[in-house]
């Protein structure tokens, strides 16, 4: 008999603030895999288009001693940077550890937030949630997914904080990872 979790607990509360450490998370089956449908499901806003967080978002470029996060997400994704697969996964490296993307890093390895830099810009989380899709989309790993996971959860988390652009973002990530999550994981 499968037990059903009455609530997806992953995606509630200040999660920049307090990030989840998914320590010690038991497995959990189909129970799991319904509750974390059922909590996307209800996140989705069926009357708000759904758009790409790239989709209006221009590239400006600016001379700085220190990489501008935004920039580097929107060339990652637009496939305009040569050393993509550098980045990706340290940019999952980085959002592993803290469950954070800060606004700038310094450019030399190993990259640690900038002085000064915020963790709390909203797009940089769709941006990466868009490029993890991505990268996933061109190679299924199990590690795209887990951390798309993650950082939908902290999106969801922060839904009543978005803007309603934002919000029709997340309404287009949240369906690409249903679809993604559904096709190779659920019945």
């Amino acid at each position: 008999m499968t037990e059903f979790l009455a609530e997806y607990p992953y995606a509630i509360g200040p999660l920049l603030a307090e990030p989840n450490t998914y320590f010690y998370t038991k497995f959990q089956g189909q129970a799991f895999l319904k509750s974390w449908q059922k909590n996307r499901l209800a996140a989705i806003a069926v009357e708000m288009e759904s758009v790409n967080p790239s989709q209006y978002i221009s590239i400006t470029y600016t001379i700085s001693s220190d990489i501008n996060t935004q920039q580097l997400l929107l060339r990652l994704i637009k496939k305009e940077h040569d050393d993509r697969n550098y980045w990706v996964s340290r940019l999952v490296k980085k959002f592993e550890v803290s469950k954070r993307l800060f606004s700038s890093y310094q450019k030399q390895p190993p990259h640690r937030p900038s002085v000064g830099a915020s963790f709390h810009e909203l797009d940089l989380y769709l941006l990466f949630a868009e490029l993890l899709i991505e990268v996933e989309q061109e190679t299924a790993k199990l590690q795209w997914e887990n951390t798309l996971l993650k950082v939908m959860d902290t999106l969801v988390s922060l839904k009543n904080n978005m803007t309603e652009k934002q919000r029709g973002n997340l309404n287009w990530l949240l369906n690409m990872e249903q679809h993604i999550i559904s096709t190779r994981y659920c019945d």
